[in-house]
C-alpha cells in the first residue's frame, strides 16, 4: 500500500453532511458515519447510517487498493471488488459480478482534506445508473 502516495489521507473517521445528500435511488439517511482504516495491506471501510424511518444500518468490508479485481463475497450483486487511487485525492472501489461493474463508489478529497465528496453509481438490472452523493466532514 506504500506506493500509492496520498492514500493515509483518506483514513479516519467521517461525518456525514445531511443536507449535502443528492440521491437519485432510495432516499437519502438522516445521520451517518464513515470510516476508512488501514487493516495491513488492506482498506477496511465501515459505514453506519440512520434512514429517514430511524432505522440503524451498518455496512463494512475490506479491499486491496492494487487497482486489480480481489475475489468479493457478495452472492448474486458481487463476485469481485477493486480499490484503486487513480489520483492524488482520489479513492476509487468498484464492486463487479461476472466482469460487469455494478456499483462504482468514487471518494474525493478537499484540498484541505476536511471533506470527502462520496458519490456511489449503481448499475440497474436494464443497464441504466443511478447517483447517490453526499459529503462527509472528517471528524475532530
Amino acid at each position: 500500500m506504500s506506493e500509492t502516495p496520498g492514500l493515509d489521507r483518506f483514513f479516519g473517521d467521517w461525518i456525514l453532511d445531511p443536507a449535502s445528500c443528492r440521491y437519485e435511488q432510495g432516499e437519502p439517511p438522516v445521520s451517518g458515519g464513515y470510516t476508512i482504516s488501514r487493516l495491513g495491506d488492506d482498506i477496511a471501510f465501515d459505514i453506519a447510517w440512520t434512514d429517514a424511518g430511524g432505522e440503524a444500518h451498518r455496512h463494512s468490508f475490506v479491499s486491496r487498493p492494487e487497482g486489480r479485481p480481489e475475489p468479493f463475497k457478495g452472492g448474486e450483486l458481487a463476485d469481485a471488488m477493486t480499490t484503486c487511487a487513480p489520483v492524488e485525492g482520489v479513492l476509487e472501489t468498484r464492486a463487479s459480478y461476472q466482469g460487469r461493474d455494478r456499483m462504482v463508489v468514487v471518494r474525493t478529497l478537499s484540498v484541505d482534506g476536511m471533506s470527502m465528496e462520496v458519490v456511489q453509481t449503481v448499475t440497474l438490472p436494464d443497464l441504466t445508473e443511478v447517483s447517490n452523493r453526499a459529503v462527509y466532514a472528517r471528524a475532530q
